[in-house]
């Protein structure tokens, strides 16, 4: 059954925070309310001294204030006043003391190059917390990469209360007696201030069910730290009154000489509040995100426009810029990488680009091995034609969803379908499309066409199947294109669509293979950037070079080219 005033205290205030105070409260003495709701709830209470050296310490590390910060934490002060020697003070001297923090630290930020799943500000700025908030120090979150610009653009603290704490107790230096001071649990958020290097963690409820998905992660915007502030240390010979516990100097352990106490002893620790994580919201930055796609074509390298772009899209996963963006930047980056990567045989971009395509389209249907052996698994030291092509599509889905409109990159989508060897919806999504551009220009449908030819024929071509009915359909769909259109570089590429499909026919008619490639042949030298090199290199596919040498009747055809390359 709820507690009436619980229930009450719940709504107004915070349901998830304050219920956790309220049900500690009633378990320890009946319908008493905890020294924190009570307080908590008081108005016009100004924040007491311990109060303040809770935010002047968060500010401290993140300015990397050594001189404040070995002033304001216990560790620092306590360490410093019982060294007994003097080469053990110069351990806890006002630089080394923050110094110290920077392994503890350096647990949280993402040190190994991610490249496909990199995130802005790139390995070593960016600040990701993988394990539980909860396990981490309380400076971890306001450490100074993230409060320091570049890359970190600051945060804001807010006070928002406070409680009284049994005493907290520790050794004195003499070790003659323990000396009990006054503690206080300050709560604070702390609020990031750029969505672009807000630190990163798991989003929360989700759970690492293998270890080749990843799990959703979001951008912080908030989040609630609770720091222990002990009170009256000057008392006892300490140079300052107040300091914040961010770290014990030591926990309870087993050592060979028996039991290792904690020190200092407190009922609380310092860190951050369960549940009390916001994320960034698309609605938080208007006009932001445009700007930042923008900024991430200015960067020459491809892991800092990756990095960017990513950061885009967790924060809006339907952002249509960053997902058109990064969509096309992956796909030309297929295009020029791995074992189908296209030889500069032309000097017209268009005319390579496309026989990158037909090299890609080949290759999808036999090796495979670029488009199936990533960066990680095969132990390469960049990435592979398969790291870009499993990052680019579900970019491309996500747009597709987003902007359905965009029909260059529903036809690309299929093409990329076609390359990871998901006949079906690669097959789908072009029919899909052709249906759509039904009242679109002519050499629109036309590419549309022959683009669902080689689908068809790759399902026909990887799964062997005699008499496949998809292989007929994609010669007819080859032939309606080569009709269609007037561009000498479409029906060039149709026309050896129809000519490529002929090989997987059960019955192969080689005088209508021939013909096909001979129409293609006249169309490819009105094409700009035509050269005997850019057709050699069309004629070599392997399936197709095969069918080629083994018939004389194709020999004029190829002679005539060997002839214009000598």
């Amino acid at each position: 059954m709820t507690h009436p005033v619980a229930t009450q205290l719940a709504a107004a205030a915070g349901r998830v925070t304050l219920g956790v105070w309220i049900i500690v409260g009633l378990v320890a003495g009946g319908d008493s309310l905890p020294a924190w709701a009570e307080k908590k709830h008081e108005t016009g209470k100004a924040p007491s001294a311990a109060a303040h050296a809770a935010m002047d310490y968060v500010n401290a590390v993140g300015r990397h204030d050594a001189e404040q910060f070995a002033q304001l934490d216990f560790a620092c002060l306590y360490e410093g006043l019982h060294a007994s020697q003097q080469a053990a003070r110069a351990s806890t001297t006002t630089n080394t003391c923050l110094e110290q923090l920077g392994p503890i630290h350096a647990q949280a930020i993402q040190q190994k190059a991610a490249v496909m799943h990199a995130q802005w500000p790139g390995h070593g700025r960016t600040v990701f917390f993988s394990r539980p908030l909860t396990e981490y120090p309380v400076s971890t979150f306001v450490m100074d990469l993230i409060g320091q610009a570049p890359p970190g653009s600051g945060f804001d603290v807010q006070y928002v209360g406070e409680r009284t704490l049994p005493k907290a107790s520790f050794p004195a230096k003499d070790g003659s007696q323990t000396i009990l001071v006054p503690t206080t649990l300050v709560r604070l958020t702390i609020s990031y201030k750029d969505p672009l290097s807000a630190p990163l963690a798991y989003a929360p409820g989700t759970f690492q069910w293998t270890s080749t998905v990843e799990r959703p992660r979001i951008a912080i915007r908030s989040l609630s730290l609770q720091l222990v502030v002990f009170t009256g240390l000057s008392r006892h010979g300490y140079p300052s009154d107040t300091a914040v516990l961010n770290r014990p100097v030591s926990t309870i352990e087993r050592t060979d000489v028996g039991v290792q106490q904690a020190i200092p002893f407190a009922t609380e620790s310092s860190g951050a509040v369960e549940q009390s994580m916001v994320a960034w919201q698309p609605q938080d930055m208007p006009g932001l995100l445009i700007a930042a796609v923008a900024r991430s074509q200015h960067f020459p390298e491809l892991e800092d426009r990756m990095a960017m772009l990513n950061r885009v899209l967790l924060l809006d996963p339907k952002q249509p810029e960053a997902l058109t963006t990064l969509s096309r930047d992956l796909y030309v980056r297929v295009l020029a990488t791995g074992d189908a990567a296209l030889p500069r045989v032309t000097p017209d971009g268009s005319m390579a680009r496309r026989l990158a395509e037909l090299s890609w389209n080949h290759y999808a249907q036999t090796t495979r091995m670029d488009l199936s052996l990533g960066m990680d698994m095969g132990g390469f030291a960049e990435p592979t034609a398969a790291d870009y092509l499993y990052r680019m599509i579900p970019a491309m889905e996500m747009l597709a969803e987003v902007r359905p409109m965009n029909l260059d990159n529903r036809l690309y989508l299929g093409i990329a379908y076609r390359w990871n060897n998901d006949q079906l919806k690669a097959i789908d999504v072009h029919e899909t499309l052709l249906r759509d551009l039904a009242h679109a220009r002519k050499d629109q449908q036309a590419r549309a066409l022959y683009e669902l030819a080689w689908s068809r024929i790759n399902k026909a071509a990887w799964n062997r199947e005699i008499d496949d009915p998809d292989i007929h359909k994609a010669y007819a769909e080859a032939e309606k294109a080569h009709a269609l259109t007037a561009d000498p570089l479409e029906r060039f590429l149709a026309a050896y669509t129809m000519a490529y499909s002929q090989i997987f026919m059960p019955q192969r008619d080689t005088h209508l293979m021939l013909a096909n490639l001979t129409e293609a042949k006249r169309w490819f030298e009105l094409s700009a950037g035509a050269t005997p090199e850019a057709w050699q290199f069309a004629m070599s596919r392997e399936s197709l070079k095969a069918v080629l040498d083994t018939d004389p009747k194709f020999g004029p055809l190829l002679a005539a080219t060997d002839e214009k390359q000598g």
